[in-house]
């Protein structure tokens, strides 16, 4: 047995370093969303590995292995938050699972960070750390190595994706602004910031110590410059911004310990700050409708600027405990400011306030964001409490809490201008678990014969997790099939699409998002087959496509899109019997009232009154829109059209 116990401990230092190193590289074109999905299903399945090999390891020593900390109880009360927030939740389906193209930020991904959280303070001594921060820097090097090829005009991604070694397999400009595998500027930014501080601790260790060889200084230094390197290549403003805070949070510890010293060095930093707020993000809050929309398109933070507003008075009229987690993508709408019917993206759905703090304020309101909050402080309490104690003796150990304390307050700072992503928010959760590994003593564990009893648990333990295993990795395969039924009905291949779909669902029969889906090429489906003749068939079809899109709505009833879809689902089927276009009506009546300044939602509403023959609201829903929007030029031909007629 005590083969199997170091079996089990080795296998969860391996999963971690696996987490550290592998998740940043993870994206895969054959699922529905490249970037984020896989990486969060990759995190499910470490976190079941580690949790598994976790509790053997217990079970083997003949005690629970669990070592408590000060963040446990900030970390309850934040999940607790979440829970009761999902409870009263608007869509409790999203708050669980997550919004389907993120995953991240639902309950079972929170579960999953807080586990890796606790296994990682439980099972990982100082030598797994310092090993663990080595993986994490060599995937941080690589991942910007990644980034400056795109630069240049060589993406490795390309080369995967299309096996031709340029940029042009991204619908962005990745030359001017890159972002390698992590999907977005600001996602690598964010990433990469976190991490650059753990470069400087190892290049500060060089400097002290004269018993490294000139390969292994040259390592580090290099790293260091390729990670700032790429970080000026993502040309992110809030990334810039996170880096200034790092390296002035690195720097403080650096300086000599008198106050005058200390107080200068804020003063100046406070001035910079200032400085780079004036030149770069003042001019974001306005909202002048002439100035919003150039021919290059909206500036992004003023567009973020409109939509922080809308979060805002989601938190306001929602106050408590918010509208649930992952939820703003519905909640939005019904406060979305009239200003962003004037920029270029004002037909873009947003899932995310683009603010973090603002997220959990809209998401789980005052409750949600306190404890949010509180996590936070402690955090930083903790981190800096123990470097205050420990200034005077510059260890490795020190260098490296400094490091996880200045790459934890870039991520403060980056999520205030976006939003965790899978990779931010696992460092979010597991560099407070590291600086704690690192003042913990090492705890040896003996092991003992196992009892029947014991023998029993650990079976139905391991087969608990290896059911869990089986249907996240159900729920992977699912989102396989779904792609795939996208792109065939995309193409026009409705027969393949709805074959894809049903197998989606036989994996996963409770996702909302394959309903909707699913109803989409049925409908085609059944349009040709009632031109074809085949009225049975055609009818068998149509319900089918009426039933789908009902469970969707059902499931999920704040959301917009599945209600646009429903309300298309209808219109389609009134070329086989015209009934149907009144039962087109009421699911856009209803998207309406929860989006009360979408034009697009008036425009056509107004078009499906036109197609019932009532003029008179046709006419009054087009100049809905076009009050909404005033540039809507769809709206302007229509009410042409109308009183032409």
């Amino acid at each position: 047995m005590g083969h199997i116990s170091l079996w089990a401990e080795r296998t969860i230092k391996i999963s971690f370093y696996l987490l550290f190193f592998i998740t940043p590289f993870i994206f895969n074109p054959g699922n529905s969303e490249l970037f984020e999905l896989p990486k969060m299903y990759f995190i499910f399945f470490c976190t079941i590995i580690i949790l598994t090999t976790w509790l053997t390891r217990s079970v083997l020593t003949g005690t629970f292995i669990f070592k408590g900390t000060f963040l446990d109880i900030p970390l309850l009360l934040f999940f607790g938050s979440q829970l009761i927030a999902a409870y009263f939740s608007i869509d409790q389906h999203t708050s669980i699972f997550g919004y389907y193209s993120r995953v991240n930020g639902g309950l079972l991904s929170l579960t999953s960070y807080l586990l890796l959280y606790w296994a990682y303070v439980s099972n990982m001594e100082i030598r797994d750390t310092k090993n663990a921060i080595r993986y994490l820097l060599s995937s941080a090097v690589l991942i910007s190595v990644w980034g400056i090829l795109e630069h240049f005009g060589v993406s490795p991604s390309c080369y995967l994706l299309k096996g031709e070694l340029d940029a042009n397999c991204w619908v962005q400009d990745v030359q001017a602004r890159v972002f390698a595998t992590l999907g977005q500027p600001n996602w690598i930014a964010a990433f990469l910031v976190a991490v650059f501080p753990l470069t400087l601790a190892e290049v500060w260790n060089l400097i002290q110590k004269r018993n490294y060889t000139l390969l292994h200084r040259s390592v580090y230094f290099y790293s260091c410059f390729l990670i700032f390197i790429a970080i000026v290549f993502t040309k992110s403003r809030s990334g810039f911004l996170g880096l200034g805070a790092a390296i002035a949070v690195y720097l403080y510890f650096l300086l000599p310990q008198k106050l005058v010293f200390r107080l200068s060095y804020l003063l100046i930093i406070l001035i910079a700050g200032i400085f780079f707020w004036r030149y770069n993000f003042a001019d974001c809050f306005d909202l002048n409708p002439n100035q919003l929309t150039t021919s290059a398109g909206t500036e992004s933070c003023k567009i973020r600027a409109i939509v922080w507003k809308g979060a805002i008075d989601v938190w306001k009229n929602n106050p408590v405990f918010g509208t649930g987690p992952e939820t703003f993508a519905y909640s939005y709408y019904n406060y979305r400011p009239v200003e962003h019917n004037n920029t270029s993206e004002w037909e873009l759905l947003y899932n995310k306030a683009h603010n973090e703090y603002l997220n959990y304020a809209a998401n789980t309101g005052s409750f949600g964001l306190i404890t949010y909050l509180l996590l936070i402080t402690s955090a930083l309490f903790y981190m800096f409490n123990n470097l205050k104690f420990e200034i005077y003796n510059l260890n490795s150990n020190l260098k490296l809490k400094i490091a996880l304390f200045a790459g934890y307050t870039s991520i403060l700072v980056t999520n205030f201008f976006g939003f965790s992503t899978a990779v931010v928010n696992l460092l979010f959760f597991l560099f407070p678990a590291m600086a704690v590994s690192l003042t913990q003593q090492t705890t040896e564990y003996k092991q003992h014969w196992l009892c029947w009893k014991k023998v029993l648990f650990l079976i139905f333990v391991l087969c608990s997790l290896f059911y869990v295993l089986l249907q996240i990795t159900m729920y992977y395969l699912a989102d396989l099939q779904y792609a795939k039924a996208d792109k065939y009905g995309k193409k026009g291949l409705y027969q393949e699409a709805a074959k894809e779909m049903k197998n989606a669902l036989f994996m996963r029969s409770n996702e909302p998002i394959y309903y909707n889906e699913l109803a989409e090429p049925t409908s085609f489906l059944a349009v040709s087959q009632h031109e074809l003749g085949q009225t049975s068939a055609s009818l068998d079809l149509a319900k089918l496509a009426i039933d789908s899109s009902a469970v969707a709505v059902q499931i999920s009833p704040y959301n917009i899109n599945f209600l646009k879809n429903q309300s298309l689902v209808f219109a389609r089927l009134s070329l086989i019997d015209p009934v149907y276009i009144n039962q087109a009506i009421p699911p856009l009546e209803t998207a309406a009232k929860l989006a009360p300044t979408d034009p697009k939602i008036h425009y056509n509403l107004g078009v499906l009154y036109e197609r019932k023959g009532e003029k008179q609201k046709a006419e009054l829903m087009f100049k809905k829109a076009l009050d909404l929007k005033p540039d809507y030029q769809d709206s302007k031909e229509a009410i042409q059209k109308l009183q032409i007629k």
